[in-house]
């Protein structure tokens, strides 16, 4: 990758700005800034340091001049603190945490002002940026992980098909198999926005999240399949269109978490009327 030419001008003012800084604050060195948030001279400035955390310092004159106002900052501080070192901070894509850093900074630095209200609203919405690239980032794995794990089982089947001789029996199970894990996919897809994510629990949670519903739908579909040959469910479809009908119990199966509970529990409950009879 090519580096980006810095115009002349704007890195002449970037570095007498860091010079002013440096001559003000003489506990910042230069090497230590790697992004100014806001200088404001006299008061204090704001900065980004080389572990894109945030750094400041205030002049004495500021200090004095805003004492009343230290504890309705220290709260702000505090909010700020805790969001920064959020555990998700350091999985999130490097790019969009830096605009998150940068987004609390700017929080910091309407504190300093005393514009408690405004800091308190952008806190708010730095939150909420958070959260919004928690569930990004675990979607993104649950999804890959999704497909990942379909892709191997269609090569594992083509693999066994290719070097073994299987039964047409085998064969219309896999098919099954198949049809309740796209199911599986296919909820992913669709409910994503109602589902609860988190990747603070990690990447690989979030992978056999996704493995035990793959497996739950598997044998969600192995039941169906036996209801509907036992002739207890859809029978009415079993002369003419058994096979397409089980294909879509299968999907059903994979995509609808409470499909087979729901079967199973009406079941028990007409063998327990049929009982008390």
């Amino acid at each position: 990758m090519k580096n980006k030419k810095v115009n002349p001008k704007i890195e002449e003012i970037r570095e007498k700005e860091f010079a002013n800084i440096v001559e003000e604050f003489s506990d910042i060195s230069k090497e230590n800034i790697s992004v100014v948030i806001r200088y404001n001279k006299g008061h204090y400035v704001v900065f980004l340091d080389n572990i894109c955390e945030i750094d400041w310092e205030t002049s004495d004159e500021y200090d004095d001049a805003n004492n009343e106002t230290k504890e309705a900052r220290s709260k702000v501080l505090a909010e700020v603190e805790w969001l920064q070192h959020q555990p998700c901070v350091q999985i999130i894509d490097e790019n969009k945490r830096n605009c998150y850093i940068s987004l609390l900074a700017e929080c910091w630095c309407y504190a300093l002002d005393g514009c408690f209200e405004i800091a308190n609203s952008h806190l708010k919405r730095a939150e909420q940026y958070l959260n919004d690239r928690k569930i990004e980032k675990s979607r993104k794995w649950q999804l890959i992980s999704c497909f990942s794990i379909i892709g191997t089982f269609l090569v594992g089947i083509l693999a066994i098909n290719r070097c073994f001789h299987v039964s047409d029996n085998f064969e219309r199970w896999v098919t099954y198999l198949l049809f309740g894990a796209l199911g599986t996919a296919l909820s992913l897809i669709i409910n994503g926005n109602t589902r609860t994510y988190n990747c603070e629990s990690g990447k690989l949670l979030n992978f056999l999240e996704i493995l035990s519903r793959l497996i739950a739908s598997l044998l969600s579909c192995l039941v169906i399949v036996l209801l509907f040959n036992l002739n207890i469910i859809f029978t009415a479809l079993k002369e003419n269109h058994s096979m397409e009908t089980l294909n879509l119990l299968c999907v059903i199966a994979g995509f609808s978490e409470r499909l087979i509970p729901s079967i199973l529990q009406k079941m028990e409950s007409a063998e327990t009327k049929e009982r008390e009879k």
